[in-house]
Order: structure tokens, then sequence, then C-alpha cells
């Protein structure tokens, strides 16, 4: 009777544990043949053969185990590779390298697993050894000295506990800190492949912003050009302390960048990735020291969180020390444990994600806007001391910190490597793109989605173009130019003379004409340079320029003579608004009104909503002068110095949130690409970017050398325009017209540039690309008189290859 109450509840749990869910699937257990003990070890996703291997083990409870076996989800069954090898301590029958626990693992795509490190491995012979997935041997194996510097050489216990993954979009591996003879130690190590089946080291020191708390037992997952590094333990005032800190570091930029801490601590978690859902994927792992746990939480990549707690859907085992992969042909996320709760290790547990809560499927719109800051917990970053200690009861949202950035240093990624092509690559199957590379908007908003890039179908005009010619090297490219002239001054349908620090905006969602009315430029029996209220309209097809609304309409309300100012288009409801920025007094009766106001095109008319005061941070002489328009927020939003700043349109209300670190931000040109704003730091050159949602602010590295003029003043500055993933770079000329500049183009997707090569004499002080795919170059002249040496000409940059919509201009 005893037997058969155990048996019936023995099928009761399976049939729960293995029942699928509303959002996840969990089924198992299923044993592994080789039945060693609890040691943490490794698994990674065999690509060649569609399953997920397993190697290595426990080596204290006696029972060594050096084989390899692979697992298939589809059919639920074991494979062996190789059988156990290891007859003693120290011999090995046949191939094989020596088993061990806790070791360093890298599974490289396309090839097999290269292995170092780990405990119990004094006096062994094979300390080391590459796994071919195509050969299913081990291919290379040696003693521990001969794999390089910053890895081995530790004795009994050689650096062991590390977090390690291998990018396979920049073929790199990087391991991270670690344990040896008990004590965390501190490393970076890149580890490269010579081709081989060998591997060289190079040990990467002080790396600006790494995480001062030195951890092990931690995990690491590499996507795309990021590493992202979850839990462990690390050591804080003499003790080892769990922690949920998260963090990611910029396998190009080597920048390190603190991520909102999970929902809980955990020791020796397993991190894996969802290509379906684009989710990090962290399960069970040790609470409280080596307490097993069956925690499950993700966070979604392409939205940069919120971390969610799936552990309730998951109904997953708890266990100590899990090790696992994502099976993309399933879509299963498979692990072995570890130790589980009921004391067995040689189970295998999987669970599957489906589209539903907390998934975002490939190229889906952006998710929803989160509710405003602290309405759900973990929903905005939770930045604090290293290390972040948490415990598993968490009943309210942390409250939200600001906590410095580690900003790059001046030129971290200047001298790049030059290496785009004319038309971009196909994307690799497991690189996540860094914001997702959306187009200029999605359907919902009605904005103009520009068609895939094509090479450029225009003909030259040989009385108003400039000749291109084949790109030079590669990473350069050498366009059409069409040079079109600017208008007779008498005709007052365009900017003349004078012309910089102006905002030429898009109608995306209207007519498609460019928009101006802000920035530097006058009529001589106005206003000699700044300040003039006219609006213009220019149409790049027809190459026809209008004065929409007239300087100084009497009874209508208008613009306060602008200089610097924001301009945005409002694509939900087809008006140009401009907001804070510089505006100067009166000279005549014209005096105008002040932010935010809106041009409805249609009209041809400027109207001012009701709205409270603005920000005082905006009042003052520093304010934010450039913004752009989200449409899922439904928000103006504005950089500044040291706080991110919205305007609600919907709401009529300003908002004020804190961001780090300071910088020479309020003057940048901003773009948004998918759910993020780039902005430049003028102080010193370098690229950042702020999410919309989950309100990070990151670094990105500096900008190429060629953009940089030093001064820091008015003049030089980098006017930034994009399109799809792309931002173009050009910086405005100097007072004296001084700067001959070419332009550079960043592919946000994996941080490459490619150099635009402008013909000698093409220069100006404002740039915009249009949906079309040409670029429009605007402005200049000689000194700041207005009409004696007033601009001639304004250019049209065909940069197609990119992407637009593709229409032909001549």
């Amino acid at each position: 009777m005893q037997f058969f109450r155990a048996a019936l509840m023995t099928v009761f749990f399976l049939a729960m544990a293995s029942e699928a869910s509303a959002s996840i699937q969990t089924k198992g257990p299923f044993q592994d043949p080789a039945r060693y003990g609890a040691g943490w070890t490794s698994a990674h996703y065999d690509d060649v053969d569609g399953c997920i291997v397993y190697l290595q083990g426990h080596v204290s409870s006696g029972n060594p185990d050096n084989s390899v076996r692979c697992f298939y989800p589809k059919t639920e069954k074991f494979v062996f590779f190789q059988e156990d090898t290891e007859s003693g301590a120290n011999e090995i029958d046949g191939d094989g390298i020596n088993s061990r626990d806790n070791q360093l693992s890298l599974g490289i795509p396309g090839h097999g697993i290269f292995i170092t490190g780990g405990a119990y491995l004094k006096d062994k012979p094979y300390n080391w050894g590459f796994f071919d997935y195509s050969k299913k041997k081990w291919t290379h194996r040696g003693p521990s000295s001969n794999i390089g510097e910053g890895i081995i050489g530790w004795g009994n216990y050689q650096t062991f506990n590390a977090a390690s993954a291998w990018s396979k979009k920049r073929n790199i591996g990087l391991i991270f800190n670690g344990e040896s003879s008990g004590n965390t130690k501190r490393q970076m190590v890149e580890v490269r492949p010579n081709g081989n089946g060998t591997f060289r080291t190079k040990e990467l020191r002080d790396v600006a912003g790494t995480p001062n708390c030195l951890r092990a037992r931690n995990s690491a997952i590499a996507l795309g050009d990021w590493v992202y590094f979850y839990g462990g333990i690390c050591k804080a005032s003499g003790k080892m302390v769990d922690t949920n800190s998260f963090y990611r570091f910029n396998l190009i930029s080597h920048s390190w960048h603190r991520l909102p801490d999970a929902p809980y601590a955990r020791r020796m978690p397993q991190i894996t990735y969802d290509q379906s859902t684009h989710d990090i994927v962290v399960y069970g792992g040790g609470k409280n020291k080596f307490t097993p746990s069956n925690t499950v939480m993700t966070w979604n990549v392409d939205s940069q969180g919120p971390w969610r707690d799936r552990t309730d859907e998951a109904k997953m085992p708890a266990v100590k020390m899990p090790n696992g992969a994502y099976d993309p042909k399933t879509g299963f996320h498979c692990y072995r444990g570890g130790l589980y709760r009921d004391g067995t290790s040689g189970h295998v547990w999987c669970m599957r994600f489906a589209q539903g809560p907390g998934s975002v499927a490939k190229k889906a719109p952006p998710p929803p806007v989160p509710p405003l800051a602290n309405t759900t917990a973990y929903s905005l970053p939770r930045y604090g001391s290293d290390p972040g200690i948490s415990t598993d009861n968490v009943s309210t949202p942390p409250p939200a910190k600001t906590d410095r950035v580690s900003l790059p240093p001046p030129g971290a990624i200047a001298n790049f490597s030059a290496r785009r092509e004319s038309a971009p690559r196909a994307p690799e199957t497991d690189t996540v793109s860094l914001p997702p590379p959306s187009v200029i908007s999605t359907s919902p908003t009605g904005e103009r989605i520009p068609t895939p890039p094509k090479k450029s179908t225009a003909k030259p005009n040989s009385s108003n173009s400039i000749s291109s010619t084949a790109a030079t090297a590669m990473g350069t490219t050498q366009p059409k130019v069409i040079v079109r002239d600017i208008p007779p001054v008498s005709n007052r349908v365009s900017p003349v003379n004078v012309a910089k620090h102006m905002r030429f905006t898009e109608a995306t969602t209207g007519d498609r004409r460019l928009y101006v009315v802000s920035g530097d430029w006058g009529f001589a029996d106005h206003w000699p340079q700044s300040g003039r209220q006219d609006t213009f309209a220019y149409d790049i097809f027809s190459d026809k320029w209008e004065r929409v609304v007239p300087y100084c309409t009497p009874n209508e309300q208008q613009p306060r003579h602008t200089d610097e100012v924001v301009q945005a288009w409002d694509t939900k409801r087809n008006v140009l608004w401009i907001g804070p920025g510089v505006y100067y007094g009166p000279k005549d009766a014209c005096s105008g009104l002040a932010p935010m106001m809106r041009l409805d095109p249609k009209t041809k008319r400027w109207s001012r909503p009701e709205q409270p005061k603005l920000p005082t941070l905006l009042r003052s002489y520093r304010t934010a002068t450039q913004g752009l328009y989200d449409p899922s927020t439904d928000a103006v939003i504005l950089i500044h110095d040291r706080h991110t700043v919205e305007w609600s349109v919907s709401g009529r209300a300003w908002r004020v949130l804190n961001h780090s670190p300071g910088g020479m931000f309020s003057e940048s040109p901003t773009v948004r690409i998918g759910r993020w704003i780039y902005v430049i730091n003028e102080r010193n050159y370098t690229l950042f970017r702020w999410n919309i949602d989950t309100h990070i602010f990151e670094g990105l590295g500096g900008l190429p050398n060629a953009l940089r003029d030093g001064d820091h003043d008015d003049h030089g500055r980098v006017y930034i325009s994009s399109l799809g993933p792309y931002i173009a770079m050009y910086q405005e000329v100097d007072k004296d017209m001084k700067i001959q500049s070419d332009m550079y183009v960043l592919d946000t997707r994996d941080m490459a540039y490619t150099r635009v090569k402008l013909p000698d004499g093409v220069r100006g002080n404002v740039f915009t690309w249009h949906s079309s795919g040409w670029g429009f170059l605007f402005g200049g002249t000689i000194g700041f008189d207005c009409c004696k040496n007033p601009m001639r000409h304004f250019y049209l940059i065909d940069l197609r290859q990119f992407g637009g919509t593709g229409e032909s201009l001549k």
C-alpha cells in the first residue's frame, strides 16, 4: 500500500510538472545516462547536430565521468558523442580530457567547445581541450601551461566559477572574474581563436566602470556586440554575499553599463537567450548560499526590460547548479542538474516560452509604454552600491535611483575599423540588434516606412550635379551630390544670408516637405541674424520653396523670434511642434509667443494650446534646444545636460527625469531609433543613448576623430539625423567656413561606421536625412555679416544605399 501511494504521488507530480501553462510549457524529467554527481558543469547548443551537449561533472563524489553526451529536445533522447574514458584519477584511456568541477567553458557556434580551468586538476595531464562538433572528438588537449596568460596556473584550484560567453558576431570569448583558492579574482580575459583549434588570450586591464565588487559563480551570455552578466557572489567588506546585479559589457568600446537589478539574488544560476521572444532567461541557482531555487526570470532585450518573475508560470523544479542551453529548433531551454531539491542530479528538465506577456516577437512593433516611474516593480533602473543584495520576499518596488554610468574615454572607438560594405550584410541568426533595426516607425503611427536599401538609380545631371566615383576603399563611399541654388533674396521664399543653428523637420506623415522656422538667418530689412519668424517649407522632389507663414502676420499667433529651438513632427496629428530653446525679445512690433506652439500645414496657422509654465531648468540660458516626438508615449522629448524632459501632448504636462552622467547634451541634435534616443555629448564628442521606456542612459564610445573640432563652441557642432538603423553625422562649418568635413554613417546594430566622402566645396551648417534616402545639407556663410557674403547653394546627397523610399532626383 505504501509503495502504491508513493507511485501514485510520483505520477501526479510528473503530470503536473509537464502540463503546459498559458505562456510556458514545461516537460521532464529525462534521465542522463551518465549518472555523475552535482558539480556545476557545462552545456552548449551544438548547431551542427541540433542538440544540447552536456559534459564534465562532479569528481569529489568519487565517480568522475569525462563522457560527452548530446540531448535532443525533440525526441527527448541522449546520444553519446564520447564514452567515459577516464579510468583513474590521472589516466585517460583514449580520447578525452580530465574531469573536473566548475570549469571555464566557451561554446563556439558552428565549431565546438573550449574548456580550461576548474577544480581538482592538480597533476592531471589534460587540463584543457577543444571538442569539435563535426569530428565528435577532442582535436586538441594539453596541460594548463599551454593555454596562455590570465586563465590558469593556481595549483589544485585553477580559476573556476567565472562568467564566460562567446560572441558569434565578433568571434571573441570573454571570461570575467572567478575564484582561485577560495578567493574571488580580478580578471577579465578575451579569448580569440588561432584558427587551428588552439586559442590565445589577452587580459583586459583597468577597464573603466568595471564593477568594484569582485564576483564569481555568476553567469553570462553574449548577444551581438554585448555580453550580459547576472548574479553570482561577490566579496564585499571581507564577506561573500549573493548579488542580483545585472550588467552588460560592450565588446567594441570596452565600456560597462549597469542595468536594473534582478528581483532575486542567485549564485550559480543558468542564463540563456530565447531567439523567438528575444528574452534573456535566468533559471535556478542557489539562494541564501546553496539552497536550491526554482526561480525563472526574464529580461527582454529589445525593450531593455523590465525584469519579469515567471516562476509561477514555469513550475520548474528547484535546482542549485543548473547547466543548460536553448534549442532554436524546438524553442526549448533544457537544463541538467546540478543538485535538485529532491536530491537528484542527473535529470534534464525543459521549458518553452510562448509568445505571451513579456515576450516580443521578431519584427513586432515596439511594446506598450510602461506606467510612470515607480508604478511597477523593476520598470525603472535600480542602481545602487555594488553589490546589489536582494531578498526573495520583494513586496514593493525598489526606489528608482541613479548612479554613474561609466563614460568611455574620448576616442574609445574613434580609431574604428572602416568595414562597412556598400550594402548591409545579411544578419546572423544569433545576432541581436541593439536597438532593433526599426524603420522610421511602424504602421500604428502612420509614419512612412522606407523600403529596404537598394542601389541608386539616379542619373547625374551635367548642369547641376557633382558626379560620384566608386568607393576607393572598404568602408568608404563617395555618393552623387546635387547642387541647388538658393532663391534670390527678393523672392522671400527661403532662408537667406546667414544660416546656422536651424532645424529642418520633415513632415513624414504629411506632404514630406522640410519645414523650418528656427535658426540664425534673416533679411536685411529686419534682423541681421537671429529671430526671424517666417515659416518655410521645401519640397526636395519639385525643388520648390514656400513661405508658409509670413513674418509678423497681423492678428495671428506666431513664434517669438526663434533662434535655437526644438522642432518636432507630430505623426499622430500631422502638425509641427516648436518647443523650448533660445527666443529673443522683440525689436519691432512682432512680439510672438513661446513654447509649446504648433503649426498645422493644412491651415498654415500657428496656435498655442493651454499649458503650465516651463520647468525651471528650461528657463535658464542653457536650456534644451533639441527634441523629438515619440508616438508611443505621445510626448515631445528633450535631452538636457543632466535631465530628460518630456512634454505630454495629450496631457499638457511636463515631466523631468534625472539622468547620469552629466554632459553638454542641451544643444546636440537627437534622433530616435526604436525605443532609443541618441545624442552626442559635445563636451568630449562621445555618443550616448536614452531608453524611452526604461530610462536607461548609457555611453557608446567616442566619435571618429574627424568629427571633433575641440572648440566646444557654437561652431563645429555635429548634426545627426537617422534613417532606419543608421545615423548620419556631419560637423557644421566654423564661422570662417574653414572646415571641410566628410560625413560618417553609423550602423547602430553593430556600431560600424562608413565614411561618406564629400567633394571639395560641399559644406554646410545643417544636415537632415530625408525619408527618400537623400541627405539635405544647408547653410553657411563667411563671417557673421548677413548680406556681404551670403550663401549661394545647398546640397542633396545620395545616401539611398543605406535605405529610404528610393525616389530619384535631378
